[in-house]
């Protein structure tokens, strides 16, 4: 049998068309997987970025946490007070039957005094200006909620005492110098819905920033008796 040459162009043309059919499905293909990847290596870096920025800011914040509690005990009407409070009352002796009352890596008969952010507020005012949908707040244009706590512990007396401080003076032997040990810590985390249990555990494990700074600090002036 004699193929005609116009039959076999027509063959070698079709071979080529199913040639060109399946390079153009790979390209588009390779072109698809690769705008997968970038837009996927794209969201990672935002999602990234926020992290990074969210941790400053939980950084930032607990730092402010702890010169409000430094400002509050440097408050002569304040903090000689609560310094005489903590030292008296049992009710913020370290017990194992009431681990609430225990600070950070406190033994038992420790003394724990824990500032809230209810109570920093309190004394010097919202530590951060609230996010509004139209005029972001300290922490951004997001919706972000905070919370802080200070704890106070290892009640000992500043030996030697402070510079300026005259133990010469009258009145000077009814006072003392204290130096304790204030822990900071704080959590920023989305503002979940109206629905999501707000215990602590659950705020760590979603919001994945929490920040603890601690400092030493002298109080003087504190009564002895």
């Amino acid at each position: 049998m004699v193929i005609s040459p116009h039959l076999s162009r027509v063959r070698a043309r079709s071979r080529e068309r199913g040639a060109a059919v399946f390079i153009v499905v790979l390209l588009v293909a390779m072109l698809t997987a690769i705008g997968v990847f970038a837009a996927h290596a794209a969201s990672l870096s935002t999602i990234s970025s926020g992290y990074a920025r969210q941790s400053t800011q939980a950084r930032y914040l607990t730092e402010l946490a702890l010169q409000a509690t430094i400002a509050q005990l440097d408050n002569a009407d304040i903090g000689p007070s609560l310094i005489q409070e903590s030292r008296r009352k049992d009710a913020y002796v370290c017990d194992a039957s009431a681990p609430e009352r225990c600070c950070f890596a406190a033994e038992p008969g420790d003394r724990c005094f824990r500032f809230s952010r209810e109570a920093l507020e309190g004394f010097t005012g919202s530590l951060v200006v609230p996010y509004t949908p139209t005029i972001p707040g300290s922490l951004g244009k997001a919706d972000l909620q905070y919370r802080i706590e200070v704890e106070m512990s290892d009640f000992s007396r500043a030996r030697p005492p402070p510079p300026g401080m005259d133990l010469t003076s009258a009145g000077a032997v009814n006072t003392d110098a204290v130096m304790v040990t204030l822990n900071a810590t704080s959590v920023v985390y989305p503002a979940p819905g109206p629905n999501a249990p707000m215990d602590d555990k659950t705020l760590v494990a979603m919001s994945g920033n929490q920040e603890l700074l601690s400092a030493h600090v002298v109080v003087i002036n504190v009564p002895i008796k």
